[in-house]
């Protein structure tokens, strides 16, 4: 039950800076905000994976970001006719998002 209570403190918290850092503008006509969660969670999870898992990674870091959103908005730039954006959404969020977090685990000494 501790568990359970620690991953769902840890997914108000992070869910609340999503939804924060959702409204950021688009760029290029790419969602910033999904982009922007994503790279910044992948960032951070290297530092929270020495700390407690529950909070922070599976609570924190999970409900921060997304990749449900992800698909949907990179659908929905194909279904208003924007190939290219589909494309460039996609290559974006996953080698920023990897980028990141190679990033934050050469930074943190951490998983890599």
């Amino acid at each position: 039950m501790r568990e359970l209570v620690l991953v769902a403190a840890g997914g108000a918290a992070g869910a609340a800076l999503r939804y924060l850092m959702y409204r950021l503008p688009a760029l290029g006509g790419i969602p910033g905000g999904t982009l922007s969660v994503n790279v910044l969670g992948c960032f951070l999870l290297p530092f929270l994976a020495g700390g407690n898992e529950h909070l922070l990674v599976t609570g924190l870091a999970g409900s921060l970001t997304t990749y449900s959103t992800l698909a949907y908005e990179s659908f929905r730039l194909a279904e208003q006719g924007s190939h290219a954006g589909f494309l460039l959404n996609l290559l974006l969020n996953l080698s920023l998002s990897a980028g990141a977090f190679l990033l934050g685990s050469l930074l943190s000494g951490g998983m890599i």
